[in-house]
């Protein structure tokens, strides 16, 4: 079971280094394999991925940290999840997933049971 935690604020801000440790911390047990955050600017329409510690060694070298404040981008959303790896153990499993135009990003926890039967069909 992985976990999933987010905020919005009612104005864009650049330090969320304090309220994204506070959103972590509560659910790193529901997901030990895997982390990734995601600040969203809805007025300049814009997204950055981050690493945090716990972020799967293989994927560190392509996203800055979020307690690295040079790299952080304003921002009045966050997106949090923390991963349970259990059918899927590779590195396309990491979330937050962002299109490649950056137009959407996705969280998602749970488990999708017909896949084979899915990936078949589609």
């Amino acid at each position: 079971m992985c976990g999933i935690a987010g905020y919005y604020l009612k104005r864009n801000h650049l330090h969320p280094t304090n309220k994204i440790t506070a959103l972590l911390d509560p659910i790193r047990s529901r997901g030990p394999d895997d982390e990734g955050v995601c600040l969203i600017s809805t007025e300049k329409k814009n997204s950055k991925l981050y690493r945090t510690d716990r972020t799967v060694s293989s994927l560190t070298d392509r996203y800055p940290s979020f307690t690295d404040r040079s790299s952080l981008i304003e921002h009045d959303l966050a997106l949090v999840h923390t991963r349970f790896a259990i059918i899927d153990l590779s590195v396309a499993g990491h979330q937050p997933f962002v299109t490649q135009d950056g137009g959407m990003v996705l969280i998602f926890n749970g488990e999708i049971y017909n896949y084979l039967e899915l990936k078949e069909e589609l």
